[in-house]
């Protein structure tokens, strides 16, 4: 185990949200290569079209005028850009066996940023292929492009590539971070509610009593409820722009034009006071103007008919279509209005960062393409520049926000489209972290792995009776980044392992820390680094969503690598229905996941796990088990009533889909928690490639039903 004093410094200094820090570098111009910029410069990127819309490629330095707060700065560095300019429509498609791409510097380095803390299923699905037609149709060979979830869900994959084989593999990666139900108790009302509006007082009320099925309510519950659900937006959307921060702290360093395409639903600014909280929107957007770094937001609900849906809990149709909350004074006009202003809430983060950044945010459209095309369109001709920002001598001065402008001289008809501003970046360094510990927990609380050793996380609900530990962390470690010392014949290595979990509120609940030392024979070493090995823990958590974030780090080159992930437990006391994890087996090595190995040995993993997904050859047999937790009383023979269906889905093609069937003839084991399941699939006639298992239960009690997904490869 770690000494008390390393344990010490873990829970010390593991932090969610530590500053960004560009480092300046310096490099000589090349015409095949955009100029690095010292860090205390500001670069600006501007769009300049005159009044018919059409854009104007041939400006120099001293037709501009750029102010910083209406002051005139002096442009250190000027340069015009143009992507595509022997052609002056859309930019062409690369071909497959393009080799231009290989020798060539990127002039455009592209990332796709999927929201996916703030994303239900079917928008996710719905971006997925939009993201897929852009990899098919509208990435050129001169992009380099990464794909990034707020979540972390994609791990290794988050890198900037041209490969378009590995980027489709990520879409189909992309995945639900948590299964989040509808509600109409929206962050917005939640805010009124704080602020003492006694209308969102009212409908917050009905609200409750209608979707948590309770007779009656206090007020004070109700407050209760807006604290919580204002506590948890505030951690998700911190969680959503510290990722962001970081993802533009790497594209920063990128050559060509650097633009981030935002997936979202949005997020609410307001605070735990029903305020605005802007501080972590300022940070992303002043860090993106001092970089050049353009944002375009890209509404992921699309279009927008009826903000009020009639399959949520509690809606009530009357006979001329008037919808209100059942059993209620509460009509639908009143909840129109709160729904409409929930929504145009969520919008104000999306707005901020694209129009601060000189990008823009696209709403109340189903066309994502065509608004991608758009933002590649618009930025096709653009002119660099860069300035040393004016001292203040006062920090008041120092930390306040300053605008930007540029004006094309003599020409008032026409249009510079470029970043609004940006507030000052603390001018003092972060320590610097002095010993492999800190190191390991300054990378931890980092929003992107560290990928020099590669690792994958996987934490897995599956809660039993007689086990209060019902949650699985799981860490598998590539072994072929691994040093091996040899001794005596045999292969030794020294791993130091920390996982930290995190609530909704951004607290840290538990923090597990040990010290791995092994040895493996010639041939157990072959295996290991072939197939990786892995650390287990089991935890016992409270109902809640959490985060989990691991560590590794290796003693003798203190080497580190990171991963994150996401676990949700739901609350069975309750009495609605619930699913565990999907647990995957090869059918020879099935066991109950309760038995897991929980010590620190490494352990060779069967099958093979790949980026946190495990691995079949063609023609073996999956056999997943699950727990089913259903929402009636366990001890009433009534199982019949469930009902489950199974998926294989390839992307969006769905391979195959199983009749619903009582969930009764799948049961191997009962116990008072719930129904115990399992099922196994042989793989034959399989293509290899990446695909979701989904298994979806219902029953005549519930409003909707219930899925859970896991995804596993094929090779051949």
């Amino acid at each position: 185990m770690l000494k008390p004093t390393a344990i010490l410094l873990l829970a010390i200094l593991i932090s969610f949200n530590p500053p960004y820090i560009l480092q300046a570098q310096d490099k000589k111009e090349d015409k095949d290569q955009t100029i690095r910029l010292k860090s205390d410069l500001v670069q600006v990127r501007a769009v300049v079209t005159d009044k018919r819309g059409q854009l104007i490629g041939d400006l120099k330095k001293e037709d501009f005028e750029l102010l910083e707060n209406t002051r005139p700065q002096n442009i250190s560095f000027f340069s015009v850009e143009k992507i595509d300019s022997e052609a002056p429509g859309a930019v062409k498609p690369a071909e497959p066996t393009s080799l231009r791409a290989h020798h060539e510097a990127p002039a455009r380095t592209i990332v796709l940023f999927v929201d996916t803390v703030h994303i239900t299923f079917e928008n996710l699905a719905r971006a997925k292929q939009a993201l897929k037609r852009f990899i098919d149709e509208q990435m050129t060979d001169r992009d380099m492009v990464a794909l990034v979830t707020s979540s972390g869900a994609l791990g290794l994959m988050e890198q900037f590539t041209r490969d378009r084989q590995m980027i489709r593999a990520a879409i189909d990666r992309l995945t639900l971070w948590r299964v989040s139900l509808q509600t109409l108790f929206t962050p917005y009302l939640a805010a009124q509610i704080i602020k003492g509006d006694a209308q969102a007082l009212a409908v917050g009320t009905e609200i409750v009593t209608q979707e948590e099925h309770l007779d009656r309510i206090s007020q004070a519950y109700v407050r209760g409820k807006a604290n919580q659900v204002l506590g948890e937006s505030a951690y998700l959307r911190k969680v959503t722009l510290s990722t962001l921060r970081g993802v533009v702290a790497r594209i920063a360093e990128m050559p060509g034009q650097r633009m981030i395409a935002l997936f979202s639903e949005g997020f609410t600014l307001s605070d735990s006071a029903g305020g605005y909280e802007t501080t972590d929107v300022q940070s992303v957007t002043s860090r993106a103007v001092r970089s050049g770094v353009v944002i375009y937001s890209i509404a992921a609900q699309g279009l927008q008919v009826n903000m009020v849906p009639a399959s949520l809990p509690g809606i009530v149709e009357g006979r001329q279509g008037f919808r209100g909350l059942r059993g209620s004074g509460i009509a639908r006009p009143v909840l129109t209005d709160y729904m409409a202003a929930a929504e145009r809430d969520l919008q104000e983060g999306l707005n901020a960062l694209a129009r601060d950044t000189g990008g823009d945010a696209f709403f109340n459209t189903n066309d994502f393409n065509g608004r991608l095309q758009k933002a590649l369109d618009d930025n096709r001709i653009y002119y660099t520049f860069a300035y040393y920002p004016p001292g203040d001598k006062t920090a008041e001065k120092e930390k306040a926000f300053r605008r930007i402008s540029v004006r094309v001289k003599d020409h008032p008809d026409y249009k510079v489209r470029t970043q609004r501003g940006y507030q000052p970046i603390e001018a003092q360094a972060q320590a610097q972290a002095a010993t492999p510990r800190q190191k390991l927990v300054q990378a931890m609380s980092e929003p992107l792995p560290t990928t020099t050793i590669p690792l994958a996380l996987l934490a897995d609900y599956f809660e039993r009776e007689g086990s209060d530990e019902q949650v699985a962390l799981q860490v598998y470690i590539d072994a072929s980044a691994i040093k091996f010392s040899e001794q005596e014949q045999h292969n030794a290595f020294d791993l130091e392992v920390a996982m930290a979990i995190y609530d909704l509120t951004g607290k840290r609940v538990n923090l597990l820390t040990k010290e791995a030392h092994g040895d493996f024979s010639s041939d157990r070493l072959a295996i290991a680094k072939r197939e990786g090995f892995r650390y287990v823990e089991r935890v016992a958590l409270k109902p809640g969503v959490y985060q989990v974030r691991a560590g590794v780090l290796e003693s003798a080159t203190e080497r580190i690598g990171t991963a994150t992930a996401w676990v949700e437990v739901p609350d069975l006391s309750k009495g609605k229905l619930a699913l565990s994890a999907i647990i995957l087996n090869r059918i020879a090595d099935a066991n109950p996941p309760a038995k897991s190995n929980t010590d620190a040995n490494a352990d060779s993993m069967s099958p093979a796990v790949t980026q946190g997904i495990r691995v079949y050859k063609r023609g073996e047999v999956l056999n997943y088990d699950m727990m089913v937790y259903p929402a009636f009383n366990k001890n009433e023979q009534t199982n019949d009533d469930l009902l489950m269906q199974t998926q294989i889905v390839l992307g969006e093609q769905q391979m195959f889909q199983g009749q619903w069937r009582a969930v009764t003839s799948r049961v191997i084991e009962k116990d008072k928690k719930g129904l115990h399941v399992s099922e196994q699939y042989k793989l034959n006639n399989i293509k290899p490639g990446i695909y979701q298992l989904r298994v979806t239960v219902k029953d005549s009690k519930s409003k909707k039903p219930v899925e859970r997904g896991v995804l596993f490869g094929v090779e051949p």
